[in-house]
């Protein structure tokens, strides 16, 4: 069966470097997905500004900063950029960034996501 997203190309913004270790190696697993990683808010911008368009990001939520994505998230929705968000304490995500987005509870997989994803696009 081919997944909605063949080949997508996805932007993960995680702190967590296990977290981001586990994205890539289940995208290894997967014919249907490219995964980039990216620790901060700052690598996300520049990623996201000198590549070819992504898919879809995931952003996690609370950042080690003590700061939030919650601004990237919004940037993203503007711009039409399919985005998700993920978080260890997903109680008061959504109301935080103020738009409707998925918000996924630690931990997560890419298959989860990719699985919530194709729903949100057939609903």
């Amino acid at each position: 069966m081919n997944h909605p997203w063949d080949r997508s190309r996805i932007l993960l913004l995680d702190d967590d470097p296990l977290v981001r270790r586990a994205f890539v190696r289940s995208a290894g697993q997967r014919e249907d997905a490219e995964v980039r990683t990216v620790a901060t808010q700052e690598e996300a911008r520049v990623l996201l500004e000198s590549e070819p368009p992504f898919d879809l990001v995931v952003c996690d939520f609370w950042l080690d900063d003590e700061t939030t994505s919650g601004e990237l998230v919004r940037e993203l929705y503007r711009q039409r950029t399919p985005v998700v968000v993920m978080s260890g304490d997903a109680s008061g995500v959504i109301r935080s960034i103020g738009l409707v987005v998925p918000v996924f509870a630690k931990p997560v997989t890419l298959s989860e996501v990719l699985a919530e994803v194709s729903r949100m696009k057939t609903a």
